[in-house]
């Protein structure tokens, strides 16, 4: 119950926070949508409730764990700090959220001033002002006011957005509960998704029943953190408030991709004017393109005595993700990648946010720009004018509030998605050249670049430890030369790499032309630079770049769909449209002929576009059937939490996902491979560890004294360790056993898990 009210607070102190803001929700609407009837598809609140809730989220769990920080170490340890830290972050947010409302209320509902004694009036009036609402009567009359098309609800336009948004969100819910629940007393972790969610549950523990204030890696101990980790924060805060760990991990997950489709929806609506898009573009994200599902067609035709019902059985049954490029044999494109990064799709809704905030002023520069007489004036308003990097004046775009809140969302981003930050940092640079009120987004970069110096400082000891960037050409193709590079995203993204290229070349508007074009930088920067040590994370730069076509993407399939406007586009907007030519009259027959053949395209693309997407969900379902578990009534756990510090160290075998983690505790030397993708110096460490696990070749001295320069406490020893497999014998993982039975005291013995024998180190 508590951790529902968590998630209420942060929707409703983000709601709240863009209402007061944005008095007029329809003015950044209008300034997207390259037509203005494109207001009347629409509600505003698709808008405002998503990105309410994931500012909110964002906001609040930061909060929540600068309390707790602070917290720390003037809390006693029997004591959990994230109970008072909650108390402290839920009661401001709840205030500054009633505070929200209550100015959003007055402004909505202005009390009448009485005219009778004009010294009263004068002090109503100021009273107004101060309260930020202005009465009524001061407001201009509304037939001066500009006219916007609105959405009106109705029956059959309520249930067009709510309809497909349940099948949708019961599509996040299946992917992410399927692989990711609780069965009796077992933590299930699916094949394809525990050894990602092995280091992500046990930071999602280390909170929620451990102290990991400073905040370290439980797989890598000693050397704070170097990981965007607060998604997980924000789960082992909603765990420790009484959410089980699948409901802590998997509802964030599921409120955060959905608002993320919803706002892809929204923002598609808006750049295509068709309301279909609002569905397409989610699906489109869903059901990758790709020309995977080619190859594996073509592998089954060609198997001895295939047949058709040979071919459909192979996909059916078939347990391994499909594709011919680097590592698509680890689903790194699948439907599998927002199972494995919970966080992705929250970043990738950040993103989206700062899209709304600023494409505005690009379509604004666009429309000026063209409305300049001669090309002197022309340059003149592109690079001279006020407008072009200053906020208007009385703008009734609220340019400042805008800039606030792009401002709080980048000083946030670090440690939620460092690479979205990134992604949406580069994506921000493109538009700023065409756009007005440039000096805002330097602003905003600068926001951006301090807090992330700021943050790496503390969590990490420095950017240097977090990103670095070197020119590495070609991301993982195998001979990157430039044929290669395309060939490589032709093989990725299939039928939508054509698309792609024949809309960056079709737009009647320079505006959607330069989006698009903006999109492109993340995948550019891929295959450009290594941002960290391991290339292929650059995959989500790539990844960010998909999603955010499938904007573009879907708004051609809706075209095609219907490619004759049903009413043409009143006289009244045409001044502020993106392109002022009507179309031509078609004779009937024709278009009827035109419309046949549009539909039948848009058919076979949309099959094309989603096949790869439905073979791999396919795969998803088989391979997850059964996958790693954890206890939770291992009496193993409940003895290190009862008994143990919260900030004890383990030597333990190098773990990847195991109920030990469920403590809260961390272990010396889990599994290295998350240790050095994060950028830690694992193989110093391997070092350590096969000298510690050896007893220091049976020196106790020296092996006391390297657990205390390492700051272990206890040695946990079982059938992993005792029976090591030929990979770990040839890492050179030896344990030396009889050198602990010997010093050191049992503290514990668990015969029935995995035989394990906990030692203390004093």
């Amino acid at each position: 119950m508590l951790a529902v009210i968590y998630l209420v607070v942060c929707l409703f102190f983000g709601v709240q926070f863009l209402r007061l803001l944005f008095p007029d929700p329809q003015r950044i609407f209008v300034g997207i949508a390259p037509r203005k009837e494109t207001l009347s598809l629409i509600p505003t609140n698709l808008f405002f409730y998503p990105a309410g809730f994931v500012i909110g989220l964002v906001f609040v769990t930061i909060l929540t764990y600068i309390a707790a920080y602070i917290m720390t170490p003037f809390m006693p340890s029997e004591m959990p700090v994230m109970y008072p830290a909650n108390i402290v972050s839920l009661c401001a947010s709840l205030y500054c959220g009633s505070l929200f409302w209550q100015k959003c209320f007055a402004r909505r509902n202005p009390e009448p001033v009485e005219a009778a004694d004009p010294a009263s009036e004068q002090t109503g009036l100021s009273r107004h002002r101060l309260s930020g609402h202005v009465p009524a009567d001061s407001r201009p009359p509304a037939k001066d006011r500009m006219k916007i098309p609105g959405y009106t609800a109705s029956v059959g336009s309520v249930l067009f957005y709510l309809i497909p948004l349940l099948f949708i969100t019961a599509g996040i819910v299946w992917l992410f509960f399927y692989s990711f629940h609780v069965t009796g007393s077992n933590v299930v972790a699916g094949w394809s998704v525990f050894s990602d969610l092995s280091p992500h549950t046990a930071i999602l523990s280390s909170f929620s029943h451990g102290v990991n204030f400073p905040t370290e890696y439980p797989h890598f101990p000693g050397e704070g953190i170097r990981y965007h980790f607060l998604f997980y924060f924000l789960c082992g805060n909603l765990n420790m408030l009484g959410m089980r760990i699948d409901y802590a991990l998997n509802i964030p997950s599921i409120l955060t991709a959905v608002s993320c489709l919803i706002l892809l929806g929204v923002l598609a609506v808006l750049l295509s004017g068709k309301r279909i898009t609002f569905i397409l573009a989610p699906l489109l994200v869903l059901f990758r393109s790709s020309y995977a599902i080619v190859d594996q067609i073509r592998s089954l035709a060609i198997a001895p005595g295939a047949t058709v019902q040979s071919v459909f059985s192979g996909i059916l049954s078939n347990k391994q993700w499909i594709g011919t490029t680097p590592h698509d044999s680890w689903g790194l494109w699948a439907i599998n990648v927002y199972a494995n990064q919970r966080h992705l799709l929250l970043g990738v809704a950040l993103i989206l946010v700062l899209l709304f905030l600023f494409l505005p002023h690009v379509r604004r520069m666009f429309l000026h720009v063209r409305k300049a007489q001669g090309w002197k004036a022309k340059v003149n308003q592109f690079l001279f004018s006020r407008e072009a990097w200053l906020p208007r004046r009385k703008d009734p775009i609220r340019p400042y509030a805008l800039g606030g809140v792009a401002v709080l969302v980048v000083v946030c981003m670090p440690y939620f998605h460092g690479s979205a930050l990134i992604a949406g940092l580069l994506i921000l640079f493109f538009l700023s050249i065409f756009s007005e009120n440039r000096v805002t987004y330097a602003v905003v970069a600068a926001a951006a670049v301090g807090s992330s110096v700021l943050q790496t400082q503390f969590f990490s000891g420095g950017a240097g430890n977090v990103v670095s960037f070197s020119n590495v050409w070609g991301f993982i193709v195998e001979d990157p030369t430039v044929l290669h590079v395309l060939i490589y995203l032709a093989k990725i993204m299939g039928v939508a790499s054509i698309l792609l290229l024949i809309l960056l070349f079709a737009q009647r508007s320079a505006y959607r032309t330069i989006v698009i074009l903006a999109f492109a930088l993340p995948a550019v920067l891929a295959f450009v630079f290594q941002t960290s040590v391991d290339i292929t994370a650059n995959h989500k730069f790539i990844q960010i770049s998909i999603i955010l076509y499938t904007i573009f993407i879907s708004g051609l399939l809706a075209f095609l769909w219907m490619p004759f406007t049903a009413n043409p586009k009143p006289a009244a907007y045409l001044a502020d449209a993106d392109s002022l030519s009507k179309p031509a009259p078609v004779h009937p027959v024709r278009r009827i002929l035109i419309l046949i053949g549009t539909r039948i395209l848009a058919v076979l693309l949309f099959i094309s576009l989603t096949a790869t997407g439905i073979s791999e969900w396919i795969v998803y379902y088989n391979i997850n059937t059964s996958g790693a578990t954890m206890s939770l009534n291992s009496p193993m756990v409940s003895w290190i939490e009862n008994h143990t510090k919260p900030k004890d160290v383990f030597l333990t075998a190098s773990f990847t996902m195991n109920s030990f983690f469920l403590s809260g505790r961390s272990t010396f030397y889990g599994h290295p491979y998350y240790a050095m993708t994060a950028g830690y110096d694992t193989y110093a460490r391997k070092a350590i560890y096969i000298d510690l696990l050896s007893g220091c070749g049976g020196d106790l001295v020296r092996f006391r004294a390297l657990c205390a320069q390492e700051h272990i406490a206890y040695i946990m020893i079982d059938n992993t360790l005792r029976f090591p497999d030929d990979s770990a014998i040839a890492e050179g993982f030896v344990l030396n056993e009889s050198f602990f039975i010997k010093n050191l005291a049992a503290a514990a013995a668990f015969p029935n898990e995995n035989n394990t024998v906990i030692y203390s180190v004093n």
